[in-house]
């Protein structure tokens, strides 16, 4: 599927194939949002082995990550939801995650300022500690 286009996340759910399929068939790789066993279920139904898990934080963060994980060995997670440079290496440490995504480093009211400056600050400072991990 590498050869495909990337969409970071089509926002629609798993279930019944909603939105995902026909994602799918156009070749576009899709990451649903699924924070529990029925979702992570229809996901896998559908041949996908990545999933959002969004929110991530209010879904009870690395520890269901890693409860999810046990249940279904195999799969990697894609969390963003309360994902900050404060909590992104403990994110990034967990193995079964294949990524991370936080508007942290984008706020609206830094994109609304024109404070390109500091986005671009935040979001070296994202990438520095993904190199830290080991990303």
């Amino acid at each position: 599927m590498s050869a495909n286009p990337v969409v970071p996340v089509v926002v629609d759910s798993a279930q019944e194939g909603m939105g995902v399929g026909r994602a799918l068939v156009a070749g576009v790789i899709s990451l649903p949002a699924c924070t529990d066993g029925s979702w992570i279920m229809a996901a896998l139904a559908l041949g996908l082995d990545t999933v959002k898990f969004f929110p991530a934080e209010a879904s009870g963060g690395i520890a269901t990550i890693k409860a999810l994980s046990a249940a279904f060995p195999g799969l990697r997670f894609m969390p963003t939801g309360g994902v900050s440079a404060a909590n992104l290496a403990d994110y990034l440490c967990v193995p079964v995650v294949a990524a991370c995504g936080g508007s942290w480093m984008v706020k609206k009211d830094l994109v609304k300022a024109g404070a390109w400056e500091e986005i671009t600050r935040l979001s070296a400072e994202a990438v520095a500690i993904a190199k830290e991990c080991g990303r």
